[in-house]
């Protein structure tokens, strides 16, 4: 009862599968990702990542080219006019970036910049999940007290401060601030990852849906690996600008930073919201009674 059961017609007449588009866009994804890695090895030559980068722009334009014209693209980018899904779709891409060079970064800096053994390094990181499992019980009162766009906004700042507090981690902090401050981090992450996940279907219409799903899934499995990347790539260019050997506590610093800066950049984007998006779901400036009578989207 919980979760409304919304099915696409199946009597609607279907388009052939992509297969170039299925291709081409494969092409794209594994060239950027693959190109950004690169940059983090020392060994390997410039001219196979320019290559590697050329390749995607190219396949990425080839791409465009083509969706336009077939009848069922493989990704679908026509649902990019849709206001609330293509906020976040570009939001979350910078979001899900920096995010996802969180979980790489901070176990590495805890073993290699402060000098712990693993198994130190994830008692402490874990505290991080225990405040993204305590937000998924809440998540949806926050998102009807206050909308999607103001927590967007606002818990968007709040991320991005907490990614750039991390570069101030140092061995002889006390351990009780490193918890809380890895506490406030997963509840926001949590609240963001959940006000990001269903505004992308606030507004897609049900014989779209299966398009959305495509392009959100192809966007959430993309940034894992560009998250990674990036923080490598910001340790290596880190360790070549100061001339270190090997990563030193400042290298992640840097990185740090630079990934919380990155998730800053996804906050104006959330500006373009209407005051409104998504109150279906959320029950945002609705009574109590109209949000539990009229609205079961407002539960998943």
């Amino acid at each position: 009862t919980h979760i409304p059961d919304i099915r696409e017609d199946a009597s609607a007449p279907q388009g052939p599968f992509d297969y170039l588009g299925f291709i081409l866009s494969g092409t794209v994804l594994a060239s950027l990702i693959l190109g950004l890695e690169s940059i983090s090895h020392a060994g390997m030559p410039r001219v196979v990542t320019a290559l590697l980068l050329l390749m995607a722009v190219l396949a990425a334009l080839l791409y465009w080219a083509h969706s336009r014209k077939h009848v069922s693209p493989v990704l679908d980018f026509g649902l990019m006019r849709i206001p609330t899904f293509r906020v976040a779709m570009l939001a979350g891409l910078l979001y899900r970036i920096a995010y996802g060079a969180y979980p790489f970064l901070l176990p590495l800096m805890l073993q290699l910049g402060f000098g712990l053994s693993a198994a130190q390094s994830g008692s402490i990181t874990f505290v991080g999940a225990v405040g993204g499992l305590l937000m998924k019980a809440v998540s949806i009162r926050f998102l009807r007290a206050f909308g999607y766009r103001n927590i967007l906004i606002w818990n968007g700042i709040l991320s991005a401060g907490f990614l750039i507090a991390c570069a101030a981690f140092r061995p002889d902090w006390p351990i009780l601030i490193i918890y809380l401050l890895l506490l406030i981090g997963g509840l926001s992450r949590s609240l963001h990852f959940n006000a990001f996940g269903t505004l992308t279907y606030a507004d897609i219409p049900g014989s779209r849906m299966s398009g959305a799903t495509s392009l959100a899934s192809t966007n959430q499995q993309m940034t894992s690996a560009l998250g990674i990347a990036v923080a490598a790539m910001a340790l290596e260019i880190s360790m070549r600008t100061w001339g270190h050997d090997s990563l030193r506590l400042s290298d992640f610093s840097i990185a740090f930073v630079t990934v919380g800066l990155l998730c800053m950049f996804a906050v104006p984007l959330c500006l373009r919201l209407s005051p409104d998006a998504g109150a279906e779901l959320s029950g945002h400036g609705k009574s109590t009674d109209e949000t539990d009578s009229g609205s079961s989207k407002a539960r998943i």
